[in-house]
């Protein structure tokens, strides 16, 4: 049996560090001392310079003389302390990096709170994420795991892929994993708990677990009786116990979670009790709560007799799941399920293959019998069917979750196959008498249009999604109806906005509203769907003095478009300069993401059109390559990319190729419009044409990307009220008319305070001047910028290099 010790955990994630680290001349990390930040970093930077190409020191308050490291990379191991960047030679040391006498240097803190560095004096700054070791890396390292206790996916869950947990996950031949890790992880709880017990929300996420931000930060204000904002949640979310771990967002690792649960239920077992109720109270009464995440909690808080009575009426549910999930949900399932849970217990049947159909009848409604009847088969589905899919749960057939976009493309053809061959043996008489197999070809083709959006063919999709919104009239008496109608409209409201369909887009808005509104069914997926429908049509009615760029979780539902959302809100919403800032950060946290780097095309797409437009032709290029979006938005590209090159014939030939398109969305339209309004030489009876062609007033953020020549046209023909949106405001001006700001010592320091997760009230404290002072100087600040909260500041103060 192989053995884990550190030298492998080295070898492992030293490439990846390396890849990372190589980019950069300066980098600062900071991470607990669990994670071995030293150690790993040192692996790292031996794997870039060689054994002998660079220095290990650690900093212990001594000056350090850069003559003596000229040429080298530097390592500083800063251990349990504070770096400031006023310490002595550390500022020599990171300029000597960047002008060259210094090859690179990497400054580490080893402490159990991440401490807080001026990031922009560094190239990369990164955290203790950077240092967890993924399931694939910990096959590499322990290949034993594979067959051993649910392999390193299970192992993973537990320590986070934290390496002094990892280190501790080789077993001996009597002890199993899960107790080597609460070993390891108990000392690491004690000093969680005794850290943050006096702040609630952390001790709430402790019992509460693996939940999406949304539905943590809804349960933890109802319980604790005020509103706890999603940023408030991610605040908490980026101390050093949190691990990013994937979709699910940072979390807690399972192997401390239960060190730091069993430490407070000895330490303070009333509050664990309290706690655990109220959130399963919470849990089964909160109607905003997602079924699924109701599952997933009660089973996080041991509540079987709760868990039970949701399986009753959402047991169908566990046939969406993949084969990941489900072995999680065992994993924490009791063993041995008492008579009393007859609901649990089928749903661990089920889950074990050893379903007693029969029995399973006599204890569970009919259209879940119905259901689960379909989805099981009474003859195995052939591999390769779209019914294979479903039986392997629907959110593995979904693109995002492959990594070809042939393959994609490939399983959603293959459901809307089998719906098409189903439903031509249903007539509108049979429907009606087999509402439960509709419900199942409703769901089949909600799961296609997802994949659909994410290949790009939106116009399959938005035709697929109507067909599976008319395919409930013939299911009104279930009682999931308004869930499966919520789910459709949503998706139609998204395709509509996103191709440029601005008043449909409305409409259906309105139309989901009303059914969450009257029925509160919704899901998340729903939900970020019609957000992103919003940020594309509402730029009208929303005052843009309250507009700041969301930070876009790369691997929440539906990242990619939401991200795209945000870019085009950007461009329109903010300056130049500001929106060039926050797309270069957009931009960077795809690099993060679990998704693979093609379905990140809707923002690329924006990146390569204003790279192309600005005559960055290699940019463009990078960016076209990166991520081939669906035709014919390449054409597009290629034709602004010819434009920006001075190829004007070149460039109409690919715009005549686009315009050519069969079924060319609003908003490609307008791109390659914007185009030929923008060539030289054009008449003015063309321009009369092309100009009445498009709906300009439904396009403004495209009219943004759009080259000079036709933006100043569209916008002087619209009498547009450029104050309104900074993105059309400079339209036509020279660079010497872009304002330069003057800010005096204190109000730079206030900003660079701002640029932080700090309140003012820290702020304050920090600066030993009073509150009114710091709030004063902050408006002062905002009004010099022209702004009008802190993350606008914040943003423009970067675009202006004034942080």
């Amino acid at each position: 049996m192989a053995s884990l010790d550190l030298p492998t955990l080295q070898r492992a994630l030293a490439p990846r560090l390396g890849a990372l680290i190589r980019r950069h001349t300066t980098v600062f990390l900071a991470a607990p001392e669990a994670y071995l930040p030293g150690d790993l970093i040192d692996a790292a930077m031996e794997a870039v310079h060689g054994a002998d190409g660079y220095r290990h020191v650690r900093l212990n308050g001594e000056p350090i003389n850069v003559a003596d490291h000229y040429g080298f990379g530097l390592l500083l191991v800063v251990p349990r302390t504070q770096l400031s960047l006023a310490h002595e030679g550390c500022d020599q040391i990171l300029e000597a990096a960047r002008t060259g006498r210094l090859t690179r240097v990497v400054v580490v803190i080893e402490d159990e709170i991440p401490a807080q560095v001026d990031g922009h004096n560094f190239s990369l700054v990164l955290d203790h994420n950077a240092l967890v070791a993924t399931p694939q890396e910990l096959e590499v390292m322990l290949p034993s795991l594979r067959d051993r206790d649910g392999g390193a996916k299970a192992v993973h869950a537990l320590t986070g892929g934290v390496a002094s947990l990892v280190l501790a996950a080789e077993p001996c031949a009597k002890v199993s994993v899960e107790e080597t890790v609460a070993s390891a992880a108990s000392r690491w709880g004690e000093d969680f708990v005794e850290a943050g017990n006096e702040d609630e929300l952390l001790m709430l996420h402790v019992c509460a677990g693996r939940l999406p931000v949304p539905v943590f930060s809804l349960l933890a204000g109802e319980i604790m009786g005020r509103d706890v904002s999603h940023s408030e949640v991610r605040a908490m979310r980026r101390g050093g116990f949190f691990v990013e771990t994937g979709t699910r967002g940072p979390l807690i690792p399972d192997g401390l979670g239960i060190a730091a649960r069993d430490y407070t239920v000895r330490t303070a077992p009333e509050s664990a009790y309290a706690r655990r109720a109220a959130l399963a109270r919470a849990a089964l009464k909160n109607p905003a709560l997602g079924a699924l995440d109701r599952i997933f909690l009660l089973t996080q808080l041991e509540d079987w007799p709760a868990l039970d009575a949701v399986l009753a009426t959402e047991m169908h549910l566990i046939s969406l799941l993949g084969e990941d999930v489900r072995a999680e949900l065992m994993a924490r399932w009791p063993a041995d399920v008492s008579n009393h849970l007859p609901h649990l217990a089928h749903a661990v049947a089920f889950l074990t293959g050893g379903l007693d159909l029969p029995s399973f009848v006599l204890g569970t409604p009919k259209m879940y019998q119905e259901l689960l009847a379909l989805t099981l088969g009474e003859e195995p589905p052939a591999e390769g069917t779209a019914m294979h899919f479903y039986r392997q749960g629907l959110k593995q057939a979904l693109p995002h979750r492959v990594y070809e976009r042939e393959e994609g493309l490939e399983r959603a053809e293959g459901i809307l196959a089998w719906v098409d061959q189903r439903l031509t043996r249903l007539d509108s008489a049979t429907a009606y008498q087999r509402p439960e197999e509709i419900m199942v070809l409703v769901m089949l083709s909600v799961g296609a249009v997802d994949a659909l959006i994410w290949l790009g063919e939106l116009n399959q999709a938005y035709s697929t999604a109507h067909r599976a919104l008319q395919m409930t009239r013939a299911i009104v008496r279930q009682e999931h109806v308004q869930s499966l109608r919520s789910a459709c409209k949503a998706r139609l409201a998204f395709l509509a906005a996103k191709t440029g369909l601005t008043s449909t887009a409305r409409s259906w808005i309105k139309k989901y509203d009303e059914v969450v509104h009257l029925h509160g069914r919704f899901d998340a997926e729903s939900a970020t769907l019609v957000r992103v429908a919003r940020r594309f049509v509402d730029v009208d009615v929303v005052d843009p003095k309250e507009q700041s760029p969301r930070i876009i979780n790369p691997d929440a539902s539906f990242a990619p478009f939401d991200a795209e959302a945000e870019a085009m809100r950007a461009v329109l919403m903010l300056d130049e300069a500001a929106s060039s800032s926050y797309l270069k950060v957009l931009a960077n946290t795809t690099a993060w993401s679990e998704y693979p780097t093609w379905s990140w095309w809707p923002l690329i797409s924006v990146l390569a059109v204003i790279e192309a437009r600005d005559g960055n032709e290699q940019a463009a290029e990078a960016w076209l390559e990166k991520a081939p979006p669906p035709e014919p938005i390449p054409l597009i590209i290629r034709a602004y990319i010819e434009w920006g090159a001075g190829r004007f014939s070149t460039a109409a030939s690919y715009v005549n190729q686009a315009l050519g398109v069969v079924d060319l969305t609003s908003r490609a339209r307008a791109l390659a419009t914007g185009l030929s309004l923008s060539m030289p030489g054009i008449s003015q009876d063309e321009i009369d044409v092309l100009y009445n062609s498009v709906d300009w007033a439904d396009m403004l953020e495209e009219v943004v990307l759009l080259p000079e020549p036709a933006r100043e046209l569209i916008v002087s023909r619209l009498g547009v009220q450029t104050e309104k949106y900074p993105g059309l405001k400079d339209v036509g001006k020279s660079p010497e008319d872009n304002r330069v700001v003057e800010l005096t010592r204190r109000q730079l320091e206030v900003l660079k305070a701002l640029d932080s997760d700090r309140t003012l009230a820290e702020i304050a404290k920090d600066q030993f001047v009073g509150l009114e002072t710091i709030r004063s100087t902050a408006k002062e600040v905002y009004r010099r910028l022209g702004v009008h909260d802190r993350d606008s500041a914040v943003h423009l103060g970067h675009a202006m290099n004034l942080l």
